[in-house]
Protein backbone atom coordinates (compact mmCIF):
# COMPACT_ATOMS: atom_id res chain seq x y z
CA UNK A 1 0.00 0.00 0.00
CA UNK A 2 1.55 3.48 -0.70
CA UNK A 3 2.42 6.08 1.17
CA UNK A 4 -0.56 8.27 0.42
CA UNK A 5 -2.71 5.31 1.24
CA UNK A 6 -1.21 4.95 4.44
CA UNK A 7 -1.32 8.37 5.51
CA UNK A 8 -5.17 7.97 5.01
CA UNK A 9 -5.81 5.50 7.28
CA UNK A 10 -4.07 6.91 9.85
CA UNK A 11 -5.63 10.24 9.54
CA UNK A 12 -8.69 8.17 9.55
CA UNK A 13 -8.47 6.28 12.22
CA UNK A 14 -7.83 9.04 14.96
CA UNK A 15 -10.72 10.85 13.56
CA UNK A 16 -12.81 8.01 14.52
CA UNK A 17 -10.99 7.80 17.43
CA UNK A 18 -11.24 11.55 18.17
CA UNK A 19 -14.80 12.26 16.93
CA UNK A 20 -16.54 9.87 18.50
CA UNK A 21 -14.34 10.11 21.62
CA UNK A 22 -14.05 5.92 21.73
CA UNK A 23 -11.34 3.84 23.41
CA UNK A 24 -10.10 2.48 20.87
CA UNK A 25 -10.60 2.15 17.19
CA UNK A 26 -9.01 0.49 13.94
CA UNK A 27 -9.06 -0.10 10.50
CA UNK A 28 -9.37 -3.51 9.18
CA UNK A 29 -8.82 -5.51 5.82
CA UNK A 30 -9.76 -8.09 4.80
CA UNK A 31 -6.51 -10.26 3.85
CA UNK A 32 -6.25 -13.48 1.51
CA UNK A 33 -7.65 -16.72 2.97
CA UNK A 34 -10.14 -14.97 5.36
CA UNK A 35 -8.01 -13.62 7.55
CA UNK A 36 -7.80 -10.38 8.89
CA UNK A 37 -4.80 -7.22 8.77
CA UNK A 38 -5.11 -4.29 10.96
CA UNK A 39 -3.84 -1.49 8.62
CA UNK A 40 -4.18 1.12 11.71
CA UNK A 41 -5.64 1.14 15.05
CA UNK A 42 -5.67 3.52 18.44
CA UNK A 43 -5.72 1.60 21.80
CA UNK A 44 -5.82 -1.64 20.81
CA UNK A 45 -3.71 -4.28 23.05
CA UNK A 46 -2.54 -7.92 22.85
CA UNK A 47 -4.75 -8.53 25.98
CA UNK A 48 -7.93 -7.71 24.26
CA UNK A 49 -7.72 -8.08 21.17
CA UNK A 50 -10.48 -7.53 18.62
CA UNK A 51 -13.41 -9.42 18.06
CA UNK A 52 -12.24 -11.11 14.41
CA UNK A 53 -16.03 -13.36 14.06
CA UNK A 54 -17.46 -9.73 14.36
CA UNK A 55 -15.09 -8.14 11.64
CA UNK A 56 -15.40 -10.85 9.15
CA UNK A 57 -19.39 -11.01 9.28
CA UNK A 58 -19.33 -6.76 8.84
CA UNK A 59 -16.98 -7.18 6.10
CA UNK A 60 -18.20 -10.68 5.09
CA UNK A 61 -22.01 -9.31 4.86
CA UNK A 62 -22.18 -5.42 4.38
CA UNK A 63 -23.80 -5.22 7.28
CA UNK A 64 -23.53 -2.82 10.03
CA UNK A 65 -23.28 -3.18 13.86
CA UNK A 66 -23.99 -1.29 16.60
CA UNK A 67 -24.07 -2.34 20.33
CA UNK A 68 -25.17 -0.67 22.66
CA UNK A 69 -24.49 -2.80 25.69
CA UNK A 70 -22.33 -5.95 23.88
CA UNK A 71 -21.91 -8.08 26.89
CA UNK A 72 -25.77 -8.21 27.32
CA UNK A 73 -27.28 -7.79 24.42
CA UNK A 74 -28.81 -11.30 22.46
CA UNK A 75 -27.24 -10.59 19.06
CA UNK A 76 -23.72 -10.86 20.61
CA UNK A 77 -25.03 -14.13 23.18
CA UNK A 78 -22.27 -17.24 22.52
CA UNK A 79 -19.44 -14.53 20.49
CA UNK A 80 -16.56 -16.00 22.43
CA UNK A 81 -14.38 -13.23 20.77
CA UNK A 82 -16.40 -10.16 21.27
CA UNK A 83 -16.80 -10.98 25.16
CA UNK A 84 -12.53 -11.00 25.39
CA UNK A 85 -12.19 -7.97 23.67
CA UNK A 86 -14.23 -6.09 26.70
CA UNK A 87 -15.73 -3.94 24.29
CA UNK A 88 -19.08 -2.49 26.20
CA UNK A 89 -20.35 -0.48 23.41
CA UNK A 90 -19.13 -0.42 19.70
CA UNK A 91 -20.21 0.62 16.48
CA UNK A 92 -18.26 -1.52 13.04
CA UNK A 93 -19.06 -0.01 9.45
CA UNK A 94 -17.83 -1.65 6.53
CA UNK A 95 -16.41 0.15 3.59
CA UNK A 96 -16.17 -0.25 -0.04
CA UNK A 97 -13.98 -1.02 -3.15
CA UNK A 98 -14.41 0.50 -6.83
CA UNK A 99 -16.39 -2.35 -7.36
CA UNK A 100 -18.67 -1.88 -4.57
CA UNK A 101 -17.54 -4.97 -2.85
CA UNK A 102 -16.74 -4.65 1.25
CA UNK A 103 -12.97 -4.66 1.76
CA UNK A 104 -12.33 -3.35 4.87
CA UNK A 105 -14.33 -2.11 8.11
CA UNK A 106 -14.33 0.45 10.93
CA UNK A 107 -14.02 0.02 14.11
CA UNK A 108 -14.73 1.77 17.39
CA UNK A 109 -15.57 0.76 20.75
CA UNK A 110 -16.10 1.93 24.63
CA UNK A 111 -14.65 -0.32 27.24
CA UNK A 112 -16.76 2.17 30.27
CA UNK A 113 -19.71 3.55 28.89
CA UNK A 114 -22.90 1.92 27.80
CA UNK A 115 -24.91 2.97 25.05
CA UNK A 116 -21.57 5.53 23.96
CA UNK A 117 -22.91 5.73 20.14
CA UNK A 118 -26.15 7.28 19.00
CA UNK A 119 -27.65 7.69 15.60
CA UNK A 120 -25.38 11.09 14.86
CA UNK A 121 -21.99 9.17 15.63
CA UNK A 122 -22.82 6.26 13.52
CA UNK A 123 -23.50 9.03 10.67
CA UNK A 124 -20.28 10.38 11.22
CA UNK A 125 -18.49 6.84 11.22
CA UNK A 126 -19.85 6.62 7.92
CA UNK A 127 -18.71 10.07 6.66
CA UNK A 128 -15.64 8.35 7.63
CA UNK A 129 -15.79 5.67 6.32
CA UNK A 130 -16.67 7.30 2.36
CA UNK A 131 -13.93 9.83 3.35
CA UNK A 132 -11.32 6.51 3.62
CA UNK A 133 -12.77 5.07 0.06
CA UNK A 134 -12.34 8.38 -1.74
CA UNK A 135 -9.14 8.75 -0.55
CA UNK A 136 -7.82 4.69 -1.25
CA UNK A 137 -9.43 5.41 -4.96
CA UNK A 138 -7.28 8.00 -5.24
CA UNK A 139 -10.03 10.80 -4.98
CA UNK A 140 -9.71 14.06 -3.18
CA UNK A 141 -13.08 15.47 -3.89
CA UNK A 142 -14.83 14.77 -0.23
CA UNK A 143 -13.97 17.13 2.76
CA UNK A 144 -12.88 15.70 6.20
CA UNK A 145 -15.74 14.41 8.20
CA UNK A 146 -16.99 16.60 11.46
CA UNK A 147 -19.20 15.60 14.13
CA UNK A 148 -21.40 18.46 15.68
CA UNK A 149 -20.24 20.08 18.87
CA UNK A 150 -23.47 19.17 20.85
CA UNK A 151 -22.83 15.51 19.62
CA UNK A 152 -19.52 15.31 20.62
CA UNK A 153 -20.51 17.39 24.23
CA UNK A 154 -23.15 14.31 24.26
CA UNK A 155 -20.71 11.66 24.34
CA UNK A 156 -18.66 12.51 27.25
CA UNK A 157 -20.97 14.59 29.36
CA UNK A 158 -22.43 12.86 32.68
CA UNK A 159 -25.37 13.61 34.38
CA UNK A 160 -25.47 17.07 36.82
CA UNK A 161 -27.11 15.12 40.11
CA UNK A 162 -28.32 18.84 40.91
CA UNK A 163 -29.78 19.15 37.67
CA UNK A 164 -33.87 18.42 38.56
CA UNK A 165 -35.29 16.65 35.45
CA UNK A 166 -38.65 17.85 34.08
CA UNK A 167 -41.65 16.00 35.34
CA UNK A 168 -43.81 17.15 32.64
CA UNK A 169 -45.64 14.42 30.41
CA UNK A 170 -47.65 16.34 27.33
CA UNK A 171 -50.27 14.20 27.77
CA UNK A 172 -51.95 13.39 31.50
CA UNK A 173 -51.87 9.41 31.93
CA UNK A 174 -54.57 7.14 31.33
CA UNK A 175 -56.45 9.78 29.21
CA UNK A 176 -59.02 8.14 26.51
CA UNK A 177 -56.28 9.70 23.68
CA UNK A 178 -56.24 6.57 21.62
CA UNK A 179 -53.94 5.98 18.59
CA UNK A 180 -55.49 3.49 15.89
CA UNK A 181 -53.76 0.27 14.76
CA UNK A 182 -52.14 1.81 11.95
CA UNK A 183 -50.48 3.83 14.10
CA UNK A 184 -49.20 1.53 16.54
CA UNK A 185 -48.13 -0.42 13.85
CA UNK A 186 -46.06 2.37 12.21
CA UNK A 187 -44.89 3.57 16.03
CA UNK A 188 -43.28 -0.37 16.46
CA UNK A 189 -42.03 -0.70 13.41
CA UNK A 190 -40.33 2.58 13.24
CA UNK A 191 -39.14 2.36 16.94
CA UNK A 192 -37.84 -1.16 16.23
CA UNK A 193 -35.42 0.02 12.95
CA UNK A 194 -34.12 2.92 14.90
CA UNK A 195 -32.99 1.08 18.24
CA UNK A 196 -31.40 -1.78 16.02
CA UNK A 197 -29.48 1.16 14.29
CA UNK A 198 -28.69 1.99 18.00
CA UNK A 199 -30.51 4.77 18.46
CA UNK A 200 -31.50 5.02 22.45
CA UNK A 201 -35.21 4.40 22.77
CA UNK A 202 -36.15 7.90 24.50
CA UNK A 203 -34.54 9.21 21.59
CA UNK A 204 -36.30 7.61 18.63
CA UNK A 205 -39.83 8.25 20.78
CA UNK A 206 -38.60 12.46 20.01
CA UNK A 207 -37.92 11.57 16.73
CA UNK A 208 -41.30 10.36 16.07
CA UNK A 209 -42.93 12.56 17.91
CA UNK A 210 -41.16 15.43 15.64
CA UNK A 211 -41.98 13.86 12.79
CA UNK A 212 -45.69 13.37 13.10
CA UNK A 213 -48.44 16.53 12.19
CA UNK A 214 -51.17 14.98 14.31
CA UNK A 215 -51.09 16.87 17.50
CA UNK A 216 -52.79 13.55 19.58
CA UNK A 217 -50.28 11.12 18.20
CA UNK A 218 -47.80 13.68 18.83
CA UNK A 219 -48.75 14.50 21.98
CA UNK A 220 -48.61 10.54 23.34
CA UNK A 221 -45.32 9.97 22.04
CA UNK A 222 -43.75 12.95 23.76
CA UNK A 223 -45.16 11.56 27.12
CA UNK A 224 -43.50 7.83 26.60
CA UNK A 225 -40.26 9.81 25.39
CA UNK A 226 -40.18 11.74 28.69
CA UNK A 227 -41.38 8.46 30.80
CA UNK A 228 -38.31 6.60 29.33
CA UNK A 229 -35.97 9.58 29.48
CA UNK A 230 -36.75 9.17 33.28
CA UNK A 231 -35.31 5.82 33.52
CA UNK A 232 -38.39 3.61 33.10
CA UNK A 233 -38.73 0.58 31.10
CA UNK A 234 -40.25 0.88 27.60
CA UNK A 235 -42.90 -1.50 28.69
CA UNK A 236 -43.83 0.53 31.98
CA UNK A 237 -44.36 3.78 29.57
CA UNK A 238 -46.71 1.81 27.86
CA UNK A 239 -48.98 0.73 30.55
CA UNK A 240 -49.39 4.52 31.92
CA UNK A 241 -51.13 5.00 28.30
CA UNK A 242 -53.71 1.96 29.43
CA UNK A 243 -56.60 3.20 26.87
CA UNK A 244 -54.04 3.71 24.03
CA UNK A 245 -51.67 0.31 24.14
CA UNK A 246 -53.52 -3.28 24.87
CA UNK A 247 -52.22 -4.79 27.84
CA UNK A 248 -50.71 -7.96 25.94
CA UNK A 249 -48.56 -5.60 23.82
CA UNK A 250 -47.15 -4.02 27.24
CA UNK A 251 -46.31 -7.67 28.48
CA UNK A 252 -45.12 -8.62 25.07
CA UNK A 253 -42.60 -5.70 25.19
CA UNK A 254 -42.30 -6.44 28.83
CA UNK A 255 -40.66 -10.33 27.87
CA UNK A 256 -38.44 -8.51 25.17
CA UNK A 257 -36.83 -6.27 27.54
CA UNK A 258 -35.94 -9.32 29.76
CA UNK A 259 -34.39 -11.45 27.12
CA UNK A 260 -32.79 -8.89 25.76
CA UNK A 261 -34.50 -9.49 21.96
CA UNK A 262 -36.52 -6.05 22.66
CA UNK A 263 -35.86 -5.20 18.97
CA UNK A 264 -37.26 -8.56 17.91
CA UNK A 265 -40.79 -8.42 19.97
CA UNK A 266 -40.77 -4.85 18.43
CA UNK A 267 -40.69 -6.09 15.15
CA UNK A 268 -42.97 -9.11 15.95
CA UNK A 269 -46.04 -6.59 17.28
CA UNK A 270 -45.93 -4.65 14.30
CA UNK A 271 -45.86 -7.99 11.98
CA UNK A 272 -49.39 -8.80 14.00
CA UNK A 273 -50.52 -5.18 13.67
CA UNK A 274 -49.99 -5.58 9.81
CA UNK A 275 -51.99 -8.68 9.62
CA UNK A 276 -54.68 -7.96 11.66
CA UNK A 277 -55.20 -4.72 10.29
CA UNK A 278 -55.32 -6.71 6.43
CA UNK A 279 -57.48 -8.65 7.56
CA UNK A 280 -59.83 -5.71 9.34
CA UNK A 281 -59.70 -4.56 5.32
CA UNK A 282 -60.84 -7.59 3.82
CA UNK A 283 -63.94 -7.83 6.03
CA UNK A 284 -64.82 -4.29 5.47
CA UNK A 285 -64.33 -4.38 1.79
CA UNK A 286 -66.42 -7.60 1.48
CA UNK A 287 -68.96 -6.50 3.74
CA UNK A 288 -69.16 -2.35 2.56
CA UNK A 289 -70.79 -3.13 -0.92
CA UNK A 290 -73.86 -5.69 0.49
CA UNK A 291 -74.41 -2.95 3.54
CA UNK A 292 -74.71 -0.51 0.45
CA UNK A 293 -77.28 -2.27 -1.08
CA UNK A 294 -79.42 -3.30 1.81
CA UNK A 295 -79.45 0.74 2.80
CA UNK A 296 -80.39 1.58 -0.60
CA UNK A 297 -83.11 -0.53 -0.71
CA UNK A 298 -84.75 0.21 2.80
CA UNK A 299 -84.53 4.06 1.81
CA UNK A 300 -86.09 3.15 -1.60
CA UNK A 301 -89.14 1.49 0.45
CA UNK A 302 -89.85 3.91 3.45
CA UNK A 303 -88.90 7.36 1.45
CA UNK A 304 -89.41 7.11 -1.75
CA UNK A 305 -93.80 6.55 -2.05
CA UNK A 306 -94.16 9.72 -0.45
CA UNK A 307 -91.54 11.42 -2.73
CA UNK A 308 -91.48 10.25 -6.13
CA UNK A 309 -95.02 9.07 -6.18
CA UNK A 310 -96.66 11.24 -4.28
CA UNK A 311 -98.99 13.22 -7.69
CA UNK A 312 -99.84 9.64 -8.62
CA UNK A 313 -100.78 8.45 -5.05
CA UNK A 314 -103.12 11.37 -4.74
CA UNK A 315 -104.71 10.79 -7.82
CA UNK A 316 -105.14 7.60 -6.93
CA UNK A 317 -106.87 8.11 -3.71
CA UNK A 318 -109.28 10.47 -4.75
CA UNK A 319 -110.40 8.33 -7.29
CA UNK A 320 -113.56 6.46 -6.93
CA UNK A 321 -112.23 3.23 -8.35
CA UNK A 322 -111.92 0.86 -5.53
CA UNK A 323 -108.08 -0.12 -4.64
CA UNK A 324 -106.08 -2.94 -3.78
CA UNK A 325 -104.81 -3.97 -0.78
CA UNK A 326 -101.95 -3.05 -1.66
CA UNK A 327 -102.31 0.70 -2.97
CA UNK A 328 -104.05 1.13 0.49
CA UNK A 329 -101.18 0.14 2.50
CA UNK A 330 -98.60 1.55 -0.25
CA UNK A 331 -100.98 5.05 -0.19
CA UNK A 332 -101.07 3.84 4.13
CA UNK A 333 -97.15 4.21 4.37
CA UNK A 334 -96.43 7.46 2.31
CA UNK A 335 -98.63 9.62 4.48
CA UNK A 336 -96.93 8.33 7.63
CA UNK A 337 -93.26 8.35 6.09
CA UNK A 338 -93.97 12.04 4.46
CA UNK A 339 -94.90 13.30 8.42
CA UNK A 340 -92.45 16.24 9.02
CA UNK A 341 -91.91 13.46 12.74
CA UNK A 342 -90.92 10.37 10.56
CA UNK A 343 -87.45 11.63 9.75
CA UNK A 344 -86.90 12.55 13.37
CA UNK A 345 -88.21 9.58 14.80
CA UNK A 346 -85.63 7.79 12.26
CA UNK A 347 -82.60 10.05 13.52
CA UNK A 348 -83.80 9.07 17.48
CA UNK A 349 -83.71 5.92 16.71
CA UNK A 350 -80.98 5.36 14.89
CA UNK A 351 -79.00 7.33 17.36
CA UNK A 352 -79.84 4.46 20.14
CA UNK A 353 -79.74 1.97 18.27
CA UNK A 354 -75.63 3.34 17.50
CA UNK A 355 -75.52 3.90 21.17
CA UNK A 356 -76.57 0.31 21.90
CA UNK A 357 -73.99 -1.21 19.57
CA UNK A 358 -71.13 0.39 20.80
CA UNK A 359 -72.04 -0.78 24.16
CA UNK A 360 -70.41 -3.98 25.40
CA UNK A 361 -73.94 -5.79 26.35
CA UNK A 362 -75.38 -4.20 23.07
CA UNK A 363 -71.99 -5.37 21.17
CA UNK A 364 -72.74 -8.72 22.78
CA UNK A 365 -75.83 -9.42 21.75
CA UNK A 366 -75.31 -8.81 18.70
CA UNK A 367 -72.48 -10.15 18.11
CA UNK A 368 -74.41 -13.79 19.61
CA UNK A 369 -77.26 -12.82 17.13
CA UNK A 370 -74.24 -12.68 14.43
CA UNK A 371 -73.23 -15.84 15.23
CA UNK A 372 -76.20 -18.06 14.39
CA UNK A 373 -76.45 -16.12 10.91
CA UNK A 374 -77.15 -18.52 7.83
CA UNK A 375 -74.52 -17.50 5.93
CA UNK A 376 -72.10 -14.56 8.08
CA UNK A 377 -72.37 -16.46 11.41
CA UNK A 378 -69.19 -18.43 9.49
CA UNK A 379 -67.66 -15.66 8.69
CA UNK A 380 -68.03 -14.29 11.90
CA UNK A 381 -66.97 -17.26 14.28
CA UNK A 382 -63.88 -17.62 11.76
CA UNK A 383 -62.90 -13.79 12.09
CA UNK A 384 -62.89 -13.83 15.72
CA UNK A 385 -60.91 -17.18 15.66
CA UNK A 386 -58.35 -16.07 13.37
CA UNK A 387 -57.56 -12.63 15.69
CA UNK A 388 -57.43 -15.25 18.61
CA UNK A 389 -54.96 -17.68 17.19
CA UNK A 390 -52.44 -14.82 15.88
CA UNK A 391 -52.67 -12.83 19.13
CA UNK A 392 -51.64 -16.65 20.61
CA UNK A 393 -49.07 -17.28 18.38
CA UNK A 394 -47.28 -13.54 18.84
CA UNK A 395 -47.17 -14.31 22.43
CA UNK A 396 -45.59 -17.73 22.58
CA UNK A 397 -42.90 -16.41 19.79
CA UNK A 398 -41.94 -13.45 22.14
CA UNK A 399 -41.33 -15.91 25.11
CA UNK A 400 -44.68 -15.95 27.38
CA UNK A 401 -46.19 -18.61 28.80
CA UNK A 402 -48.77 -20.35 27.15
CA UNK A 403 -51.48 -19.26 30.36
CA UNK A 404 -50.50 -15.51 28.99
CA UNK A 405 -50.68 -16.63 25.72
CA UNK A 406 -54.58 -17.47 26.80
CA UNK A 407 -55.11 -14.53 28.58
CA UNK A 408 -53.79 -11.72 25.75
CA UNK A 409 -56.17 -13.88 23.13
CA UNK A 410 -58.88 -13.23 25.50
CA UNK A 411 -58.05 -9.96 26.21
CA UNK A 412 -58.10 -9.53 22.48
CA UNK A 413 -61.42 -11.70 21.79
CA UNK A 414 -64.52 -9.89 20.57
CA UNK A 415 -66.76 -12.77 20.28
CA UNK A 416 -68.27 -13.65 24.06
CA UNK A 417 -68.77 -17.39 23.86
CA UNK A 418 -64.73 -17.63 22.46
CA UNK A 419 -63.95 -15.54 25.42
CA UNK A 420 -65.59 -17.53 27.71
CA UNK A 421 -63.94 -20.50 26.49
CA UNK A 422 -60.94 -19.14 26.96
CA UNK A 423 -61.73 -18.68 30.42
CA UNK A 424 -62.54 -22.29 31.01
CA UNK A 425 -59.30 -23.09 29.10
CA UNK A 426 -57.11 -20.88 31.60
CA UNK A 427 -58.95 -22.37 34.60
CA UNK A 428 -58.25 -26.28 33.50
CA UNK A 429 -54.25 -25.18 32.93
CA UNK A 430 -53.60 -24.10 35.74
CA UNK A 431 -55.37 -26.93 37.01
CA UNK A 432 -52.71 -28.57 35.57
CA UNK A 433 -53.99 -29.57 32.67
CA UNK A 434 -52.19 -29.41 28.88
CA UNK A 435 -52.75 -26.65 27.01
CA UNK A 436 -54.64 -29.45 24.60
CA UNK A 437 -56.77 -31.38 27.34
CA UNK A 438 -57.89 -27.38 28.71
CA UNK A 439 -59.10 -25.99 25.13
CA UNK A 440 -61.35 -29.06 25.26
CA UNK A 441 -62.48 -29.28 28.02
CA UNK A 442 -64.48 -25.75 27.05
CA UNK A 443 -66.26 -27.82 24.62
CA UNK A 444 -65.75 -24.63 21.85
CA UNK A 445 -63.24 -25.80 19.73
CA UNK A 446 -63.65 -28.42 16.82
CA UNK A 447 -61.60 -31.33 16.55
CA UNK A 448 -59.35 -29.74 13.90
CA UNK A 449 -58.44 -27.25 15.69
CA UNK A 450 -57.34 -29.82 19.01
CA UNK A 451 -55.30 -31.62 16.74
CA UNK A 452 -53.41 -29.07 15.18
CA UNK A 453 -52.37 -28.11 19.14
CA UNK A 454 -51.85 -31.99 20.04
CA UNK A 455 -49.63 -31.62 17.24
CA UNK A 456 -47.55 -28.83 18.49
CA UNK A 457 -47.42 -29.54 21.51
CA UNK A 458 -46.02 -33.54 21.24
CA UNK A 459 -43.80 -32.28 18.61
CA UNK A 460 -42.18 -29.35 20.64
CA UNK A 461 -43.61 -27.11 17.74
CA UNK A 462 -46.26 -25.35 19.09
CA UNK A 463 -45.02 -21.87 18.23
CA UNK A 464 -44.52 -22.60 14.45
CA UNK A 465 -48.00 -24.70 14.31
CA UNK A 466 -49.94 -21.65 15.91
CA UNK A 467 -48.77 -19.14 13.34
CA UNK A 468 -49.96 -21.81 10.79
CA UNK A 469 -52.72 -22.32 11.80
CA UNK A 470 -53.83 -18.84 12.01
CA UNK A 471 -52.45 -18.67 8.26
CA UNK A 472 -54.95 -21.60 7.80
CA UNK A 473 -58.07 -19.76 9.15
CA UNK A 474 -57.50 -16.73 7.45
CA UNK A 475 -57.50 -18.45 4.07
CA UNK A 476 -60.70 -20.03 5.27
CA UNK A 477 -62.31 -16.59 5.87
CA UNK A 478 -60.93 -15.24 2.64
CA UNK A 479 -62.86 -18.45 0.81
CA UNK A 480 -66.06 -17.54 3.32
CA UNK A 481 -65.81 -13.92 2.49
CA UNK A 482 -65.51 -14.52 -1.58
CA UNK A 483 -68.70 -16.62 -0.56
CA UNK A 484 -70.71 -14.63 1.23
CA UNK A 485 -70.11 -11.92 -1.58
CA UNK A 486 -70.94 -13.77 -4.76
CA UNK A 487 -74.14 -14.73 -2.77
CA UNK A 488 -74.86 -11.54 -1.51
CA UNK A 489 -74.66 -9.63 -4.79
CA UNK A 490 -77.82 -11.40 -6.76
CA UNK A 491 -80.21 -11.60 -3.35
CA UNK A 492 -80.01 -8.30 -2.78
CA UNK A 493 -80.59 -7.29 -6.47
CA UNK A 494 -83.55 -9.86 -5.99
CA UNK A 495 -85.10 -8.05 -3.14
CA UNK A 496 -84.35 -4.76 -4.94
CA UNK A 497 -86.19 -6.38 -8.21
CA UNK A 498 -89.10 -7.21 -5.98
CA UNK A 499 -89.23 -3.85 -4.53
CA UNK A 500 -89.71 -2.47 -7.63
CA UNK A 501 -92.22 -4.60 -8.54
CA UNK A 502 -94.30 -4.33 -6.18
CA UNK A 503 -94.14 -0.39 -6.47
CA UNK A 504 -95.07 -0.86 -9.84
CA UNK A 505 -98.02 -3.38 -9.50
CA UNK A 506 -99.28 -0.57 -6.10
CA UNK A 507 -99.40 1.95 -8.88
CA UNK A 508 -99.83 1.08 -12.39
CA UNK A 509 -102.64 -1.99 -11.88
CA UNK A 510 -105.37 0.53 -9.97
CA UNK A 511 -104.00 3.43 -12.48
CA UNK A 512 -105.04 1.54 -15.83
CA UNK A 513 -108.26 0.59 -13.54
CA UNK A 514 -109.29 4.15 -14.03
CA UNK A 515 -108.24 4.83 -17.41
CA UNK A 516 -110.45 2.18 -18.28
CA UNK A 517 -113.15 3.52 -16.28
CA UNK A 518 -113.19 7.23 -18.04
Amino acid sequence: MSNGNNQRLEEAVDLLRDGLKADRAAIVFRAERGSLKVAAQRGVGEEQPLSESLLLEVIGTGRTVVLSDAKGDYQARGNVSLRKSGAVSLLCIPFYDDMDRPMGALYADTTRRLGAFHRKELLYARDCASWLECGLAGRDNMPRPELEEEVRVSAVATPDPSEKKPDVITTPIGTSSSLPLSEQMVLFRSLATMTRAGVMIHEALGALARSVSDQRTRSVLEGLSSLVARGNPLSVALEKYPKTFASHACSTVRVGEKTGRLVHVLELLADDMEKNQRLTYRLRSALTYPAILTIACLVMMIFGPPYLLAGQLKVLQESEVPLPALTRGLIALSGLTGQPWFGLLCLIVGAAAARWVMSPGGRRQLWLRARHLPVLGPIVRTSALVAAVRSFSLQLRSGLTALDGLSGARQLCVDPELSQALVQAEAELLDGQSLTESLRASGFFDATFLGFFEAGESSGTLVKLTDWLATFYERELEARLEQFVSLAEPVLMLMMGVVTTLLLVATLKPTIAILQAI
